[in-house]
């Protein structure tokens, strides 16, 4: 069943107070079962924003977003397995809603605690105030060995992303473009323009990140984790993420294929320090994951020129139902499945029959799905090789035209 992140404002007192709780246990006591603590989050992400340029994943880089996906998934279990609540979610910060700052609920003593002192930065209200004693920092780059926040106090940043900023990215339809880092083209790249690189001050994800820190308190710097509020700015960075991939079914993840320019961020790049070896296409599918936003739609919606169509094509011949997909067009053959094979399949695969023939590949449709099988695994249990001759969704394309009646 899954688990549903929830603006962090309808939270009753005592979702409120579990959250903390379970924070504050995983800081102290850890996990057994995994050897994780909270400390163990900060110092991957204080590791992570160490590397160069050439080597950044999970900033600066297509995998942003998914590498940060994962890393609250994990998160989120662990809280889960250590309040014994297993509806336990990761709240999220909505900063763009027009009454969010320094003076909403969320800095309340109960919850996330307030601002840091004008003369050191250091927060005193709230459970993770060092003067509490229960959140001491470990992996620090700020010099100062607490908690710390500086809300609006950097030029850089006087105010929170507006919902119209948030608008614009969600208006882009194309992942990430060349040359895959914080110089790719914002009126382009989704991503790039989510993680708020590209302009002259820090925007959305950057530009919350200074707002809160400053330009020396915690959330400004590499272990910005230490402050708790991270995990709700950055459950509502997946959230967006989740409502721009539900828009449509085009909207997917870029680079499918190793860049030579940027390598180790493709689509089957292995996502670097997490315990198990985990792909950016593990993680695209965030219901599959176990968790939905309250904002979340039932299904994904439908590209909108196909939407249109529902309207000038016959309903039955070229759409059909699909669990947890919605409604799908039912493929071609010449539309969509003779692309699919290239040279390089024709020489992978030896088959003894035309594959550009509609004929041929009807009759023979089952011995190339086992093919393809053989050489790859099952295709619809286990991402394909990177260099494959098809991808999953080329498979599942191939698949849903055998299931659609072989449209020719």
């Amino acid at each position: 069943m899954a688990v549903t992140r929830a603006n962090y404002r309808s939270l009753s007192a005592t979702q409120r107070k579990t959250y903390v709780d379970a924070l504050l246990k995983l800081k102290k006591d850890g996990n057994p079962a995994t050897g994780r603590n909270y400390d163990t989050y900060v110092n991957w992400h204080y590791q992570m924003m160490q590397l160069p340029m050439s080597q950044m994943r999970a900033h600066m880089s297509p995998m942003f977003l998914p590498w940060h996906r994962e890393y609250l998934r994990l998160l989120e279990l662990d809280l889960q397995a250590v309040s014994g609540d297993s509806t336990l979610a990761i709240p999220y910060w909505n900063w763009a809603d027009p009454t969010a700052g320094a003076s909403e609920s969320l800095w309340g003593d109960d919850f996330m605690g307030g601002n840091g002192r004008t003369s050191d930065f250091k927060v005193m209200t709230g459970p993770f105030a060092v003067d509490k004693g229960n959140w001491p920092i470990v992996y620090d780059d700020t010099g100062m060995l607490y908690l710390s926040r500086a809300f609006g106090s950097s030029a850089a940043a006087p105010g929170l992303p507006s919902q119209a900023d948030v608008d614009s990215a969600l208006a882009l339809n194309t992942y990430d473009v060349d040359p895959w880092d914080m110089s790719a083209d914002i009126s382009v790249s989704f991503r790039n323009s989510l993680e708020g690189w590209g302009g002259s001050d820090p925007r959305l994800h950057n530009q919350v990140h200074v707002w809160v820190g400053g330009d020396y308190a915690t959330m400004a710097m590499g272990a910005s984790p230490n402050d708790p509020v991270f995990f709700l700015h950055h459950s509502n960075i997946d959230r967006l993420w989740a409502q721009w991939q539900d828009v449509s079914a085009s909207h997917t993840y870029l680079p499918v294929d190793e860049q030579p320019s940027r390598p180790g961020v493709s689509l089957h790049s292995t996502m670097p320090l997490f315990p198990a070896t985990v792909t950016t296409a593990d993680v695209l599918d965030y219901r599959a994951l176990g968790y939905i936003y309250d904002t979340s739609t039932p299904s994904p919606a439908l590209h909108a020129p196909v939407s249109r169509q529902l309207f000038q094509r016959d309903f039955r011949q070229d759409f059909r139902f699909v669990p947890f997909r919605g409604l799908v067009q039912v493929p071609s053959f010449s539309r969509d499945i003779r692309p699919l094979f290239t040279d390089e399949d024709l020489k992978q695969m030896a088959f003894a029959f035309d594959l550009s023939n509609y004929a041929d590949v009807k009759a023979n449709s089952e011995a190339i799905v086992n093919r393809i099988k053989r050489d790859k695994g099952d295709p619809m249990l286990m991402p394909p090789a990177p260099r494959g001759p098809w991808t999953t969704v080329q498979v599942r394309l191939f698949q849903d035209w055998i299931s659609g009646g072989f449209r020719p």
